[in-house]
C-alpha cells in the first residue's frame, strides 16, 4: 500500500514537472520573442542616433558659413562705411548704391 502512495506521489510530481517545464517552455518562448523585438529597438534607436548624429553635423556646418558669411557681409559693410565717408562726389555715391539698389532710379544714372 504504501509502494502504491509513493508510486501516485511519484506520478503526481511528474506531472507538475510536466506542467512546470510546458510553462516554462511557453516563458523562454516569450522572452526570446521579447529579446528579439528589443534588439529591434536597439538596433532602430541606434540608427535614430546616427542620424541625430549627422545632423548635428550638418546645423554645425552650416553654422559655421553662416558665421562666416555673416563676418564677410559684416567687413564689406564696414568698407563700404568707411568708402562712404571717404566720397565726395555724386557719381561715387550713385555708384556704390547702384550696388546694391539696381533697380532705384539713381542706379541709371550713376556713371553719368
Amino acid at each position: 500500500m504504501l509502494l502504491l502512495a509513493s508510486l501516485a506521489y511519484n506520478l503526481h510530481q511528474n506531472q507538475q514537472n510536466e506542467d512546470l517545464n510546458a510553462s516554462l517552455e511557453v516563458y523562454n518562448k516569450q522572452a526570446e520573442i521579447t529579446k528579439k523585438k528589443n534588439l529591434k529597438t536597439i538596433d532602430s534607436l541606434h540608427d535614430i542616433s546616427l542620424r541625430l548624429d549627422s545632423l548635428v553635423v550638418i546645423k554645425e556646418d552650416a553654422n559655421a558659413e553662416l558665421q562666416i558669411r555673416i563676418q564677410h557681409y559684416l567687413a564689406k559693410d564696414t568698407a563700404d562705411e568707411e568708402a562712404l565717408n571717404g566720397i565726395t562726389n555724386t557719381d561715387s555715391i550713385r555708384s556704390l548704391f547702384a550696388r546694391y539698389y539696381s533697380n532705384n532710379h539713381l542706379a541709371g544714372k550713376a556713371g553719368h
